[in-house]
């Protein structure tokens, strides 16, 4: 597999889409919190929207939805959220003492979809519902930011900054960088691998992609499975906290493998001499392969030139 050559093929296809469209792709190419954007939003704003960005959650939370209409307005459930964080500054989370007690104040400012939880938080017997969405993004939302207060609850976790500053050279350093993200993603209610790598991304860390259904399925058709090496670097780290007293058979995530082949890649197109892109950051593999699988915000062909099965056909041919 030529993988510098599949690149281009498919940059240059969902290019010509998007130059058609009018469509300026380069700012797709950079994180969202970057300069690139120009409404970019902050830390806090990017984790309200991808916290909930699960197939099932997004449905519940509904973040991009209208939540009423106000002087002929529609008011968004990003706006009111926007509103209990006096503009998504993440200090304001903590100025509850738990984050039952933040759930209940969003059941106040949001009777129409939350004010159900109430009774199951305070009502806390095996008749109600020990668990719904909603508490799980709101405890998320007050763990994320107990993260970037640097809480001692996160005290042996990396910090924001340095995985944004990070510039790994090798793939052991991208190896440990991933495993410290465990003790991101092990502590922040909800997030999971996928979530806590597009957060990140999002937030500037350019050396990381999020391994989704789509960039999965398109490494799983090339991946070489042999990653011994790695599985005896995490037999000596437990890959929670806690579990450090508990036996347990610690493994590498497949989410994990995907990541770091997906840097690895990256490396290999902006280090090749033959058509190579050395402005190619692991971000903008991960942005041109997910725009190309789901059609991009620039489909215009009826016969789908431009979709995740074309992509997997031209794996097949090569």
């Amino acid at each position: 597999m030529d993988r510098v050559k599949l690149y281009n093929e498919v940059k240059n296809k969902l290019e010509e889409l998007a130059d058609k469209q009018g469509v300026y792709i380069e700012k797709y190419y950079h994180p969202n919190c970057s300069c690139w954007h120009d409404k970019r939003p902050n830390y806090f704003e990017e984790l309200c929207g991808d916290i909930q960005d699960g197939s099932y959650i997004s449905g519940v939370i509904g973040y991009w939805k209208e939540y009423s209409k106000e002087n002929n307005k529609s008011i968004l459930v990003k706006d009111k959220i926007s509103g209990i964080f006096n503009g998504f500054q993440y200090q304001n989370a903590l100025d509850y003492d738990n984050w039952t007690l933040l759930i209940n104040h969003f059941c106040d400012v949001m009777p129409n979809t939350v004010n159900k939880e109430k009774h199951w938080i305070n009502n806390g017997n095996s008749e109600t519902k020990a668990n719904t969405m909603w508490q799980q993004y709101v405890k998320g939302l007050y763990n994320g930011a107990e993260y970037l207060s640097e809480h001692k609850s996160f005290e042996n976790t990396m910090k924001l900054k340095e995985f944004l500053n990070a510039a790994p050279k090798t793939i052991e350093e991208v190896k440990e960088l991933l495993y410290q993200l465990r003790s991101l993603w092990s502590k922040v209610s909800g997030m999971g691998i996928p979530l806590s790598y597009n957060w990140i991304k999002e937030c500037g860390a350019t050396w990381l992609a999020k391994p989704d259904t789509h960039i999965s399925r398109v490494v799983d058709s090339i991946i070489e499975k042999d990653y011994s090496t790695w599985d005896k670097f995490i037999i000596h780290n437990p890959a929670y906290e806690k579990y450090n007293n508990k036996p347990r058979k610690p493994c590498v995530y497949s989410e994990e493998r995907i990541a770091l082949f997906m840097w690895e890649w990256a490396k290999e197109i902006r280090e090749s001499n033959k058509h190579g892109d050395k402005e190619c950051t692991t971000y903008k593999l991960d942005r041109i392969l997910y725009l190309y699988c789901t059609n991009g915000f620039f489909y215009l062909d009826k016969d789908k030139i431009i979709s995740e099965e074309n992509l997997l056909s031209i794996i097949n041919q090569n």
